[in-house]
């Protein structure tokens, strides 16, 4: 038994694009042992006891058209239509009929619509091209009318007369990107900044791990990310909205400067126990807590800048730190100089001294040092240089020196 196996690829465009597949043909076997027409005539020179000679150059032409009861000698091929080269080969008895998977293809860019019909037939080729176009050549005619949505499986089909037996199988595919009943639904594998997602086997879109959205083009945020503080322009990160931070952007940012407060909202400065101002800088116990001010000074807590001393007279500055001049500032007839702005000080007659001159200056003809001492005269009066054994301003005591316990075994 002989067989003859073809198989080719042909291409076929339609203008509008709507849907685009194609529908592919497997040419599995073809068999024509005798070399006979579809009566008994040869196709091509005599016989010998009624064997002919010579085989048949054989080509196929395979027409898809609309779905029709009645299909004409020469049908339109509306969905389209291929021819295959001419097959002209010896035949032996060792091949089979074996699947050799070639493809006839015929492309559409047309929504598919289910329904067709297939119209396969067989020539023989003495004059070419020209033999399709009389009907006395052609060998074999099949038919078939059914109705397929891609991705279809493959149906087999086998038609057989006395001398010829064809064997093929058919099937509707999408194009690549091409989905649904009818190839419309596009969906194209795709990670850019026009989405990210791959496409499951319906052309649904599926995002890729971290991103969402219709055309997964907007990023997941980390599990802990505050949606209405915190975004992500990429997968699984927490940026911080103007005003917010934190690994979850839930903590306000205070306003800047604020030194003991706290905020709800971004840049509030709502202030802890104890403190005021616009910034929290104010301490508002600053004079119990700091006693700032000096030389009898009053202090009175402050609003705007911790606290204002209410000076005793005499005196000024931020902290009552300065001396100013007034009446009887200066006793025993001393004389003051200086200003408000600067440290004011008494100028002592002779014999007083002190900041006021409020103390008599002595001297050694008016001091008597006991016990031996002897009398100094220094800038601010007199002082006694006692002997070994006595101290005090006048050298009037006696040291006990017992006092620092000098015995470690006796008394």
């Amino acid at each position: 038994m002989g067989g003859l196996y073809v198989g080719l690829t042909l291409m076929l465009t339609f203008n509008m694009v709507v849907g685009t597949g194609r529908f592919e043909v497997s040419i599995l076997a073809y068999f024509n042992e005798s070399g006979r027409m579809a009566g008994e005539s040869c196709c091509s020179g005599s016989r010998d006891n009624d064997t002919c000679l010579s085989l048949c150059p054989t080509f196929l032409t395979v027409c898809l058209q609309h779905h029709s009861a009645f299909i004409p000698e020469f049908p339109a091929c509306t969905y389209g239509h291929a021819v295959t080269p001419v097959f002209n080969r010896s035949l032996t008895d060792d091949v089979k009929p074996t699947k050799n998977m070639y493809f006839i293809k015929i492309p559409f860019q047309f929504s598919w619509p289910e329904s067709f019909s297939l119209v396969i037939d067989a020539w023989q080729e003495p004059q070419l091209n020209q033999s399709a176009k009389d009907l006395s050549n052609r060998i074999l005619r099949d038919v078939v009318r059914d109705k397929l949505t891609p991705p279809s499986l493959w149906v087999k089909r086998r038609t057989k007369t006395a001398q010829l037996e064809l064997i093929y199988e058919y099937r509707v595919v999408c194009d690549e990107f091409y989905y649904s009943d009818t190839c419309e639904q596009i969906c194209r594998h795709r990670n850019d900044n026009f989405g990210h997602y791959v496409c499951d086997e319906t052309g649904s879109k599926v995002c890729l791990p971290g991103w969402q959205g219709e055309f997964c083009q907007e990023a997941v945020c980390t599990e802990k990310c505050n949606s209405s503080r915190g975004y992500c322009d990429k997968p699984f990160e927490c940026r911080c909205l103007l005003g917010w931070t934190g690994e979850s952007c839930d903590k306000c940012i205070p306003n800047p400067g604020c030194v003991h407060g706290i905020c709800y909202e971004p840049w509030q400065c709502i202030c802890q126990s104890g403190w005021g101002g616009r910034y929290c800088n104010i301490d508002q116990h600053y004079c119990t807590n700091h006693q700032p001010c000096r030389n009898g000074g009053t202090c009175i807590n402050d609003a705007n800048k911790n606290f204002t001393c209410a000076c005793s007279v005499g005196y000024t500055g931020q902290r009552c730190e300065n001396v100013v001049c007034y009446n009887s500032i200066c006793q025993n007839g001393g004389k003051c100089q200086g200003t408000s702005e600067n440290n004011a000080s008494c100028v002592c007659p002779n014999g007083f001294y002190g900041q006021h001159c409020e103390y008599k200056k002595h001297y050694c003809k008016d001091t008597n040092c006991a016990n031996a001492g002897t009398c100094v005269e220094e800038a601010n009066g007199v002082r006694c240089l006692c002997v070994e054994g006595f101290e005090g301003n006048y050298c009037e005591s006696e040291i006990d020196e017992c006092r620092s316990n000098p015995c470690k075994n006796g008394n």
